[in-house]
């Protein structure tokens, strides 16, 4: 992961980023491998690494901007679909 920032942030930003990926992979390792009664314990522990790690991120960079169409775009309805050829 490349840092976006210049100056301290930018190291933290960096090793955040590692450590959220590696974090993410040994989950997504465990979702697959872990089997028994302790799978519950520790993907609970996994996903709480995981929070922890992109709350840090976020603390560096702020809050992630949402873009997209905004609540009036949505539709709401029954679907109707619509065949055309020629």
């Amino acid at each position: 992961m490349r840092a976006l920032l210049i100056g301290p942030g930018a190291i933290g930003l960096t090793v955040g980023g590692a450590l959220l990926q590696r974090a993410d992979t040994a989950l997504e390792r465990a979702r697959q491998d872990v089997k028994g009664p302790e799978r519950n314990s520790v993907l609970n522990d996994l996903e709480d690494e995981c929070e922890r790690i992109d709350d840090l991120i976020t603390d560096l960079t702020g809050p992630v901007e949402v873009q997209g169409p905004g609540p009036d775009a949505i539709v709401t309805g029954q679907a109707q679909l619509q065949l055309s050829w020629s």
